[in-house]
Parts: C-alpha cells; structure tokens; sequence
C-alpha cells in the first residue's frame, strides 16, 4: 500500500492522457517520439526534478519550466525550437544540451544560467558566437557544424550562412573543452583567455595555418585533422600536449614538434610527407600514424623508445628493420607498403608485437 501511494505521489507530466512519472528526479521523454499530435501537460507541476530530456518534433518551444528550481541537467534535441527561452528561473542549471536543433539560430536566454557548466549547441542554425558573456563557469562548450547545412552544402553557404569565426570567449577563463568542429573557421583565433583550456576541436574546417595557441598552455588535446593547414608550427607553449592530429591537411614536413615532450599520440597520416622526421624530443610518444604518405625509409624512431603502436600504411617503405629496436611496439600497420613476407617475419623478435596488419588503407 505505501509503495503505490509513492507512486501516486510521484512527480511527472500527462502525455496524451497518462503520466509519465520521474525516476530518481529523472524524466525522459526521449523514448516516446512526441510529434506535433501529442498533447503534453504538466511541466508546470515539476519541483523535485533534476534531470529532463525532450526529444521530438511536437516541442515547438521549451516547456515551462520555472517551477524545476533544482534542475541540474536539461536536454532537448530535434525539436521544432526556433528560440531558446524560459530558461531564466533555472539557478541550478548545470548541463543544456541543445544540440540537434536546426531551427535556433541565435544563442539568447542563457544570462540568468550563472552556473552553467557543459553546453551544446551543436548541429543548429547558429552562425554566430555571442550571448555567452556571463557564463563565467562554464567549463564544456561544443558548437559542431553549425549553419544551414540541411539546404546546402558548406562550400555553397555565404559567411552569414554558416560558423566562420571564433570570437566572444574571452571570458571563459574557466573553459576546459573548446568543440568547434565541421564549421568553416578559416582562422584560430580569439583564445588567449582560455588558459585552462585541455581540450580544443576545430577539426573539419577551412584553416590554413597554425597560429593563436601560444596561451593555451594547459591544452592537452588538440584536433586539427582535416583541415587546409601546410606547416606545423606555433606548438611552442603547448608543452602539456599529450595528442594531437593533424590528418587529412596538406602538411609536407614534420617539423615545429620539438617543445612536445608529453606527447603520446600523433596523427599525421594522409598528408604530403616524404620523410619521418622531427621526432627528436618525443620519448613519450606512444601511437604514431604517418598512413598515406610519400616515405621511402623509416628512420628516427631511436627517439620514440615507448611506441607502441604504429601505422605505416600507404607509404613506399620497402625496408623495415628500424622497427626492430621498438620494443614496447604492440601493433603495426603496414599496407600498401612494397614489403616482402620475409622481412615482415623478422618482426617476430619484438616481445610485444601481438597484431600486424597487411591491408591496403582506406582513405
């Protein structure tokens, strides 16, 4: 008896004529596909919630929620919202994932959420940075592929069109995590207050050099594959790197990695190199793909003592008896390299050598 009356009690909302009721202050509705036949009542009744996630075109705008004073995490994704509103009352809001929402095209409503600390306005309409001055704290903030994507594709859009530019962060002294990827950033820029910053992503977008990171002295992690870049170079300061990618660029030379102490993954792979080199200094270095190059000769791995897994493949290396000081190497990539079964089997000396793979890449 007292369990169903718990259950009575419960908070929850009225989809279509039956509640829907929270568990342990968690209310999905992500399950139930609301479109716009559905009638849903009841959000004004919420208290004790402190989790929500809203999925469905039935959500032409955000639900009211003024009354959810302990909210913490809020999601609403592929919805109908053009506007990002009624958030003010919500003190305790910590995570807004707004991602999946192609028709918001500008960030309001957010100032009230003092102490917001992951947002995600991924995969909307947004082509524009701003509106996010007062959000001191926040620690996570993810823009991918921003603009009018649906109708065009991003070689096709006008600057108004899609995200260009990196600007208005300045004061996210506190940012952890910076995702800018798929948009059509031509420049990085605008990032020398962000000097916690660990992570930053501007994969997939149109830059063309490597500049602006001489202040983010805590990065960690920095994603540059797939972009127009053609030197490595302005790493200096990041002397915390500990991955980096650069994949899919249009970069001749290894160079500009020598500061790189901490580093442990590298990807340089689908480039323009002919040569390995620049790999003084990064005794750290633990996985190291140079696939789909131009080299002829592997040399310079003395300096990577603690690899362990290397990808060679789609190069015109022919010779692989360097590989035979790595002992910490546990896989090798070696396809589309001009290497006879006889040298590969010399490879069985290394002691932790347990995967060898001879297929062609796919790029």
């Amino acid at each position: 008896m007292l369990n169903d009356l718990n259950i009575k009690n419960q908070e929850g909302i009225i989809l279509n004529g039956e509640k829907i009721n929270t568990l342990n202050g968690r209310l999905d509705l992500s399950k139930y596909c609301i479109t716009n036949t559905d009638v849903v009542e009841g959000f004004e009744q919420l208290q004790e919630v402190t989790e929500i996630i809203l999925e469905g075109r039935g959500f032409m705008k955000i639900p009211p929620l003024g009354n959810c004073m302990n909210l913490r995490l809020l999601t609403i994704k592929y919805t109908e919202l053009s506007k990002i509103e009624g958030l003010d009352q919500l003190k305790k809001l910590e995570e807004l994932n707004l991602a999946s929402n192609g028709f918001i095209r500008r960030i309001d409503g957010l100032e009230e959420l003092v102490n917001l600390k992951k947002l995600d306005l991924s995969r909307s309409n947004i082509t524009k940075i701003e509106g996010l001055d007062k959000l001191v704290n926040l620690r996570e903030l993810r823009l991918q592929q921003c603009g009018n994507f649906e109708e065009k594709r991003k070689e096709d859009c006008t600057s108004d069109e899609i995200l260009t530019r990196i600007e208005s962060l300045d004061n996210f002294t506190n940012l952890r995590l910076l995702d800018l990827a798929d948009n059509r950033i031509e420049r990085i820029e605008g990032l020398d207050n962000l000097v916690n910053l660990e992570v930053l992503n501007l994969s997939k977008n149109w830059i063309s050099r490597m500049e602006g990171l001489a202040h983010l002295t805590s990065l960690q992690n920095l994603l540059l594959h797939e972009n127009r870049i053609e030197r490595i170079e302005g790493l200096e300061q990041c002397t915390k790197l500990k991955s980096l990618y650069l994949n899919k660029n249009r970069i001749s030379r290894m160079e500009g990695l020598g500061a790189l102490r901490n580093l442990e993954t590298l990807f340089v792979g689908i480039n323009k190199i002919s040569k390995l080199e620049g790999l003084e200094g990064l005794a750290n270095l633990k996985c190291l793909s140079v696939r789909s190059n131009s080299i002829e000769r592997l040399e310079g791995l003395n300096n990577t003592p603690l690899l362990e897994e290397l990808e060679i493949s789609g190069n015109r290396i022919s010779n692989v008896d360097e590989l035979l000081q790595l002992k910490q190497l546990q896989r090798l990539h070696v396809g589309g390299n001009p290497i006879n079964r006889q040298d590969l089997r010399k490879l069985k000396q290394l002691p932790h050598l347990r995967e060898v793979t001879t297929f062609e890449p796919e790029d």
